[in-house]
């Protein structure tokens, strides 16, 4: 399986040529290279408003992502990640805001986008093959196309050989991967991937991952939803963090890191973690200078701070005053986790997920 996979950008930009608009199969051959003729956001929203009953879902959400890239809308559960891509679809109306999707309103022009939901988006009792024959018929692909496309798609996405097989008998990566086959026949300019990985092992992950990769590189622009920091980390060229129906920070790893984390932190684990306490000792420690941002964690806090030396003698006298026994109380290494944390300044009453700013 991995070594279907394993494609070099250029060679499945070139192959995918044949098939796909010959602007596009540019595009990917200089993509495979690093290069990137100026294109045209493949995504744009502006002050997008999608309401449920009782709330907002999407509140003011604005993003603009570059053709040919994949883009990450990270954030935890029920911030909108889903919602925005149902948007995008053209699955959920949106009361105020403007969206354009490949150049168009949601809805519109259908073969411009693929969507690959978090569920099964087949018929089981189809084999793979009668699934992608059916659904290339009612996406309107000309039959001369379809046999050629749908060979072309089963091989990268290392499904040739369960062509002929129930699709019921698909294991769960290869059902996320006929997934993503039904969502390239119309050949989309946008991919849409909406959580991919949930309940994948760690192999299966990694190889789904090299088919996203590949499918950049064939120029189409991907937008993958996660919550997992690490899949963000590892498959996006640029990040959308999103908490509460916006985007808190957006921008490369590289970009993030240096904004949010520009400094050095200091991660406190201390027993019982009375809040009172740890709410004393952000106050002392914000009052003396010593720290320029707090973020609770479960049993303790991490702080950023211009000099760890002073900041951590400081928490060690105050906590020795109190009946906190320290676990822990060190420099530490930031991690995509602490950007994310510091990003979303979450508290613990949006859904007590472990962290909030102090």
């Amino acid at each position: 399986m991995s070594g279907s996979l394993l494609l070099k950008h250029a060679s499945w930009a070139l192959g995918a040529s044949r098939y796909f608009p010959a602007w596009r199969a540019v595009r990917a051959f200089l993509s495979s290279f690093g290069l990137m003729p100026f294109m045209p956001p493949a995504i744009q929203s502006q002050d997008l408003i999608v309401r449920v009953p009782g709330r907002a879902v999407l509140d003011g959400f604005s993003l603009s992502v570059p053709a040919g890239c994949i883009y990450g809308l990270l954030g935890a559960s029920g911030c909108g990640k889903s919602t925005f891509m149902n948007a995008c679809a053209g699955l959920s109306m949106f009361e105020a805001g403007v969206l354009s999707v490949a150049g168009r309103a949601p809805g519109r022009g259908r073969l411009d986008v693929g969507y690959c939901t978090q569920y099964d988006s087949f018929y089981e009792d189809l084999t793979v093959d009668e699934n992608v024959s059916f659904f290339g018929r009612v996406l309107g692909v000309p039959s001369a196309l379809l046999e050629p496309r749908r060979d072309l798609l089963l091989k990268t996405c290392g499904l040739t050989e369960q062509k002929g097989q129930s699709a019921s008998l698909l294991s769960g990566g290869q059902k996320r991967r006929l997934n993503v086959v039904l969502a390239l026949l119309g050949q989309p300019e946008v991919l849409l991937v909406d959580e991919p990985t949930v309940g994948l092992d760690p192999l299966t992950r990694k190889d789904l991952w090299q088919l996203l990769r590949a499918v950049r590189a064939s120029g189409t622009t991907i937008l993958l939803s996660t919550h997992y920091m690490f899949e963000a980390e590892s498959l996006c060229d640029r990040i959308a963090i999103m908490a509460q129906g916006r985007v808190a920070a957006e921008g490369t790893l590289d970009e993030l890191r240096d904004r949010f984390v520009p400094n050095e932190l200091v991660r406190l684990s201390c027993l019982p973690a009375d809040p009172v306490i740890l709410q004393a000792l952000a106050a002392r420690l914000r009052a003396s200078r010593l720290a320029i941002s707090v973020v609770y964690e479960p049993n303790g806090l991490l702080v950023s701070c211009p000099d760890p030396r002073k900041t951590i003698a400081a928490m060690y006298a105050f906590l020795k005053e109190t009946p906190e026994s320290v676990t822990l109380l060190d420099v530490q290494e930031p991690s995509f986790n602490d950007v994310f944390f510091l990003a979303t300044q979450m508290t613990p009453e949006a859904g007590n997920r472990g962290a909030g700013l102090a």
